[in-house]
C-alpha cells in the first residue's frame, strides 16, 4: 500500500515542477550511466548499445534518470535474465529518440503503435506479482510529457517490448 501511495504522490508532484528549473542535459551521458548500472546488476544479460554522443535536452536531471531507471527496472522485473536488450539514443529531426527494445515476453494486450495513456493497465496481475503499484508506466509517460516529449510502447523487433521516448533536442546538440 505504501508503494502505491508513494507512486500516486510522485505523479501529483510531477505536475508541480517548474520548467524554469530545467537545464541543458546531455541525455546520452545520463542514459549511458543507467546502462552501466543495469550491466552491473545483470552482467550476463546480452545488451547492444547504439548512440550518438552529446545529444542535449532541456529538463530535470532527476526525472530523466528516474525515467531511464524505470525502463531498465521494468526489463529486470519482467523479462528473463537471458533476454537480449538493445538501446539506441539517436537524433531524429528536432528530437532525441531513446529506444529500448527487449526480447522478453512483451505486454500481452499491447496494440501495434500504441501511444501510452496515463493509468492504462495492461495486465492487472502483473504488477501485483512483481510488487509494483502498476503506476510505473504512468509516471514514465508523465515525465516525458513534462519535457514536451512522448512515450510510446510497441512490439519490439526482438520479440518483446519496445519503449521509445521522444524528447525535443536543444540547440547545444
Amino acid at each position: 500500500m505504501q508503494l502505491l501511495i508513494n507512486d500516486i504522490l510522485s505523479l501529483a508532484e510531477l505536475g508541480q515542477i517548474p520548467k524554469t528549473s530545467f537545464e541543458a542535459l546531455n541525455i546520452t551521458d545520463l542514459i549511458e550511466a543507467q546502462i552501466n548500472d543495469f550491466q552491473l546488476l545483470e552482467p550476463d544479460r546480452p545488451i547492444e548499445v547504439e548512440f550518438e554522443s552529446s545529444l542535449y535536452v532541456q529538463g530535470s536531471r532527476q526525472l530523466i534518470i528516474q525515467l531511464a531507471a524505470n525502463i531498465f527496472g521494468n526489463i529486470r522485473n519482467h523479462t528473463p535474465a537471458n533476454s537480449k536488450v538493445k538501446v539506441a539514443i539517436l537524433r531524429s529531426a528536432n528530437f532525441v529518440l531513446v529506444q529500448v527494445d527487449d526480447s522478453g515476453p512483451g505486454i500481452k494486450n499491447l496494440d501495434s503503435n500504441e501511444v501510452l495513456t496515463e493509468f492504462r493497465r495492461f495486465d492487472a496481475n502483473r504488477s501485483r506479482t512483481a510488487g509494483g503499484s502498476g503506476l510505473g508506466l504512468s509516471i514514465m509517460s508523465r515525465i516525458a510529457k513534462l519535457h514536451d516529449g512522448k512515450l510510446e510502447l510497441t512490439k519490439s523487433n526482438l520479440g518483446g517490448l519496445s519503449v521509445c521516448v521522444r524528447l525535443p533536442i536543444t540547440k547545444e546538440s
